[in-house]
């Protein structure tokens, strides 16, 4: 190994013991250098770094910043405009929160063109949805009910066995140009139920497969996902009670998540993505017609339930007076939180405050009164 260039303190003399082998510092002489090139050039030795051969940024693109000012990129392209662009998708809801619902009405708006809860312009092209959770009639069903009228650019697969989901996707695009695919729900498109979705390497190889397929097919593919059980909303980041979160939000170009209460036809529709801005909606889901449209901006929407649940709470109490501790306990939301719902319906004339941190309804007015939000 005489005159081998090595890392330092590797290899072995003949006669096995180990030595530092000489670096070369190119026409300088050592004593020329100064410390710091010095250590310089024993690290570039140790871990085999020059600038010809073996320059480390030979297979890298390296922007400079003047170079990355004066590119001009693309603009992403929208499956549904601001919400879901080609690349990866995952939905998420709670269980019944009426995700899947939501699911078959984006599919089908977006294999006829149109626009998707009454207001987001959608790309009209062929859906493949894999409705993995449910049976034919099931999905047929929900398709009368809501006056979903049929099209032969949605196509259904419906299988309780694992399907080869991404040469599956690859065959919808070759066959019918698909350009949204749809998988309900996320662990059974995987193939394993006994995945650990909190296992961030795990997760994000999955997911990362998916995502280079549909950003090489110029394609959308959209996760139908559950949250966390147990978790409470309302506080925090909302994403985060995506079941996985951390490992898909690391791959996903879009998270939405659904969060609807329980009997209640109100929700929030939230969305990140990597190149676009947050975005979040009121929504209201028709139990007729089982279709969800927008209805305004979620904080207004947010506010107002927030307060009627504040006002129900007092009313329950039937006249005796509540702190603001007990009400905060009661919605299991913070102190500071229920302290400024309960000043604004105070300051509206809703409540009184019958001592310090003491609240009650206003009976000034009628006993019959109903108070509208």
């Amino acid at each position: 190994m005489e005159g081998q260039n090595v890392p330092l303190n590797q290899g072995q003399a003949a006669g096995g013991d180990a030595r530092i082998v000489p670096f070369s510092t190119g026409s300088r002489p050592i004593a020329d250098l100064s410390d710091r090139e010095l250590r310089i050039e024993k690290l570039k030795t140790q871990y085999g770094v020059d600038r010809g051969r073996n320059n480390p940024f030979s297979a890298l693109k390296v922007w400079d910043a003047d170079a990355l000012a004066k590119a001009d990129f693309p603009d992403p392209e929208w499956i549904v405009d601001g919400a879901i662009p080609t690349g990866l998708t995952v939905l998420a809801g709670q269980f019944k929160a009426g995700k899947s619902f939501l699911a078959l009405q984006l599919a089908h708006v977006v294999s006829r063109g149109g626009l998707f809860l009454g207001e987001l312009p959608t790309k009209k092209s062929p859906v493949l949805y894999f409705a993995l959770e449910d049976t034919p009639r099931r999905i047929k069903n929900r398709m009368v009910k809501a006056g979903l009228t049929p099209t032969p650019d949605l196509r259904f697969i419906f299988s309780k066995k694992n399907v080869d989901l991404a040469r599956l996707i690859v065959g919808a695009v070759d066959q019918w140009g698909a350009g949204l695919v749809v998988v309900d729900t996320m662990i059974l498109g995987l193939g394993d139920l006994e995945a650990d979705t909190n296992d961030y390497s795990n997760m994000y190889d999955r997911l990362s497969s998916l995502k280079s397929l549909a950003d090489q097919l110029g394609i959308g593919i959209v996760l139908v996902h559950h949250l966390r059980k147990g978790m409470p909303g309302g506080e925090g980041d909302p994403f985060e009670r995506i079941l996985g979160s951390v490992g898909i939000s690391g791959v996903a170009d879009s998270l939405i998540l659904l969060q609807r209460g329980r009997m209640s036809r109100e929700g929030v529709l939230s969305v990140t993505g990597r190149d676009f801005e947050e975005r979040e909606w009121a929504v209201n889901f028709d139990s007729g017609s089982c279709l969800w449209s927008i209805t305004g901006e979620a904080e207004e929407v947010r506010l107002t339930a927030e307060r009627r649940e504040v006002l129900e709470t007092l009313k329950e109490a039937k006249g005796k007076e509540l702190s603001t501790g007990v009400i905060a306990k009661t919605l299991g939301k913070k102190d500071a939180v229920v302290c400024k719902l309960l000043k604004a319906l105070k300051q509206e004339g809703y409540i009184t405050s019958t001592r310090y941190g003491y609240w009650k309804l206003n009976t000034a007015g009628s006993e019959e009164e109903e108070i509208v939000l």
